[in-house]
């Protein structure tokens, strides 16, 4: 379909048309082949897993006791990340003031 001005093409409008209309009938009652009875797979339980890894041994220590003890050691040499992560879960974080005293201002908006 072209619409047409003064024998000039203004824009060209297409229509889809779906050769595959099996994608657009709606779902049979009873066995469709198209449902998804069972869902989405269910994904493992994610602290589960972190207990498991985090208390294996090596070496008779677990994963967080050496992973620990790389923090400590990175805070010693300096490592300010390391420092404060250890402190944040150690200590909680340090509270932030917000400041709530907003003044009202006029904005314009040109456009």
């Amino acid at each position: 379909m072209r619409i047409s001005y003064l024998s000039e093409t203004i824009c060209e409008i297409t229509v889809n048309k779906n050769p595959n209309r099996d994608n657009l009938k709606p779902f049979k009652k009873g066995h469709d082949p198209r449902r998804n009875l069972k869902g989405a797979p269910k994904l493992p339980n994610l602290e589960e897993l972190m207990a498991e890894v985090l208390d294996e041994q090596k070496d008779g220590k677990t994963a967080a006791q050496q992973i620990l003890a790389k923090l400590v050691a990175k805070a010693i040499k300096g490592d300010i990340r390391a420092a404060e992560v250890l402190f944040d879960r150690g200590y909680g974080r340090a509270k932030q003031a917000i400041d709530l005293n907003v003044k009202e201002t006029d904005v314009d908006f040109t456009f």
